[in-house]
């Protein structure tokens, strides 16, 4: 069986969880694959612990084990229906409705011994055990149905039909001891008949049509005082043996009855179908008529969303066992064994209500219930732990206890941030499984005050910068880490410090940029701290220089340096700055008129390797003219990002003749 387990989940303010049950009390198991395409009779040999289906389609038998193994196949039988097995559960008899015959299958080898006809177009259809003999509902459509039997050790000359007649088709049988129930199931009018077969012809004892619906399934109480009908309706009815008279009826409130089987020891079991998402099996305790648990079963068609079906009469009890068999199936063709384990334990339902988030240190209430369809007494337990940040592995708080209604609720004042996590288990009983639930509070830790310096700060190249990280509150763990990451993909982030901060809570770090830098104080948290991370950017320039060639001298005009050229000589100038991969320098050229300085224009030059651009002011050079040149680094446009802006020193220049 396949556990359903619901997931944690948190609702608006609360977090309330409710958590699946053990995996023995499954809500939605999936079952064993069968081989058949129709699922007709099925009867369970506790023998050879096997179980025998009919496949009408399929025209054959399948013996599965309780583990749904297939262990043998009975074939070449045309629409077998029904099935039911010697005292002894030695011979399985098969209703062989197309050939008109009973088959005797052996039912350790699951091979066919012996085909007793049973006259053309009997069809004989169902199947029962009782006074010695094997008796046959059969007939086709019409009013031509009736009551048969045969003796196995006598053959087919015991064949003996017509021994109730009048039915519209072949009618439905179960048997105990020397007592057969017939009943219709093709007509509303639900007919049912009670006839001892213990004299040498049956004797009808009691008859009565049930009406409103169409008998589905029936059985024989195991003292043989009442007959169970499962007949459509949302109930499954009983009567008296003896006269038909109505007696205890099971109500399921669910879909239509199409199944009940009772064990020996008085625990009922009804299948339902066609019932939107309510349960399809319903298990009863001896002498109850309330379902002590419900089962939901798979949905296995991936074309609906709708769990699959009881077939038919698809229920069985584990003889003197505590399993429940049942015959699932789904679009198109798919049946499967689901086999439910202590099915009339009762299933509790444990929920815990918990705040969604609470303050740390602060008190928490913890509520919630512990229900069952058999009322759980005040004072059962409910075990709980607490898993938190400094509980990793749990940490018990005890036992809690309901009151008379189911309820608890209990205080707690963790000290740890973070996810904390409320686990209660309720262990079970002898007629309680167990059951768990999970209730989760977010807990926001302190914060720490965690600070970082210099962002936005401008650095000339190489410039040794110092940048101090503050911490404030802190539990156990008061260690900082600084982080340095330059501009660049070429360079990683890379860790500059880690140290536990100083009494006054700060930590310093020195650094040479030579590329914008993004530094990151690192605060890793611990049980009742927040872990936290800040950020700082510095802005570094460029390393920048001009140097100055074919000129003849030098002189000062006023407090400015100048550099003479001969006007037929092209000056050189030679910028030297930082280097990076397809970095530009903007080289500018003005000259002085009328009292102002005045812009000749720009141009980006790319700059080698090294960082070297040499560039030649070439043309007719007009004497006596100031003028003045200068390399820049401009981020962004120079080619990268790398660096803050940055404006080299002018050169000053003239031209004599």
């Amino acid at each position: 069986m396949r556990a359903a387990v619901v997931a944690a989940a948190l609702v608006a303010g609360l977090g309330t969880v409710l958590a699946a049950p053990s995996p023995a009390s499954a809500a939605t198991p999936d079952g064993y694959l069968l081989p058949i395409t129709r699922a007709g009779d099925v009867v369970v040999d506790s023998s050879h612990q096997r179980i025998f289906i009919a496949d009408p389609m399929g025209s054959k038998v399948v013996a599965v084990g309780y583990d749904g193994t297939v262990l043998g196949t009975a074939s070449n039988l045309p629409g077998v229906k029904g099935l039911t097995l010697s005292p002894d559960e030695s011979t399985l008899y098969a209703a062989a409705v197309r050939a008109d015959a009973v088959v005797a299958i052996n039912t350790e080898s699951v091979t066919e011994t012996a085909r007793y006809s049973t006259g053309a177009d009997t069809e004989p259809m169902y199947l029962a055990a009782a006074g010695g003999k094997i008796w046959f509902g059969y007939g086709p459509d019409g009013g031509r149905g009736g009551l048969g039997s045969l003796d196995p050790a006598a053959g087919e000359s015991s064949v003996t039909l017509g021994q109730d007649a009048g039915w519209y088709n072949a009618p439905m049988l179960t048997a105990t001891d020397d007592v057969l129930a017939l009943a219709d199931p093709y007509t509303t009018s639900g007919t049912v008949k009670i006839i001892n077969v213990a004299g040498d012809s049956p004797e009808t004892v009691a008859s009565k049509d049930l009406g409103s619906f169409i008998v589905q399934d029936l059985t024989f109480s195991p003292d043989g005082s009442r007959l169970l009908t499962a007949a459509e309706g949302t109930k499954v009815d009983s009567w008296q043996t003896s006269d038909l008279s109505a007696s205890t009826s099971y109500a399921t409130n669910a879909g239509r009855t199409n199944a009940v089987a009772m064990a020996p020891d008085g625990r009922l079991a009804v299948g339902t179908t066609w019932a939107d998402e309510s349960p399809r099996v319903h298990a009863f305790l001896p002498d109850t008529t309330t379902p002590v648990r419900q089962f939901r079963l798979a949905d296995t068609d991936s074309t609906t969303s709708s769990q699959d079906d009881i077939t038919d009469g698809g229920l069985l009890w584990e003889p003197n066992g505590t399993r429940l068999f049942a015959i699932s199936s789904s679009y198109p063709d798919n049946y499967r064994l689901v086999v439910l384990t202590e099915p009339t334990m009762s299933e509790p339902k444990l929920t815990v209500s918990v705040p969604a988030t609470a303050a740390r240190a602060k008190t928490i209430t913890v509520s919630g219930s512990l229900t069952a369809s058999l009322p759980l007494a005040a004072g059962t337990a409910v075990t709980v732990t607490r898993t938190d940040a400094e509980s990793p592995n749990g940490k018990s708080l005890g036992v809690k206890t309901i009151d008379a209604t189911g309820r608890f609720s209990f205080t707690d004042t963790p000290a740890a941030g973070g996810k904390l996590t409320y686990r209660l288990s309720y262990a079970g009983d002898t007629t309680h499984l167990s059951a768990a639930a999970v209730g989760v509070v977010t807990v926001p830790s302190d914060a720490s005050g965690l600070t970082l310096n210099g962002n936005g700060k401008v650095y000339a190249y190489g410039t040794k910068v110092t940048f101090t990280a503050k911490i404030g509150k802190a539990y156990t763990n008061r260690t900082v880490e600084i982080w340095a990451d330059p501009y660049g993909a070429d360079q990683k982030n890379r860790l500059i410090k880690k140290a536990v901060v100083s009494s006054k809570g700060t930590i310093t770090a020195t650094l040479k940029p030579t590329r914008n830098t993004t530094v990151t104080a690192v605060y890793r948290g611990d049980t009742r701290t927040a872990a936290k991370s800040v950020k700082s950017t510095v802005y570094t320039k460029v390393r920048i220089s001009t140097a100055v060639s074919k000129h003849y001298k030098t002189k000062k005009i006023g407090s400015t340096k100048y550099f003479v050229f001969h006007k037929k000589k092209n000056p050189v100038f030679t910028t030297t700055m930082t280097a990076a991969t397809g970095r530009s320098q903007r080289f500018s050229l003005e000259y002085y008129h009328k009292g102002k300085w005045r812009s000749n224009g720009s141009q980006y030059f790319k700059l080698s390797g090294k960082g070297k651009s040499t560039i030649t002011v070439v043309g007719t050079h007009e004497t006596n003219l100031k003028m003045r040149v200068r390399s820049a680094y401009v981020k962004g446009t120079s080619g990268d990002s790398l660096n803050a802006t940055t404006i080299g020193a002018w050169r000053y220049f003239i031209f004599t003749s």
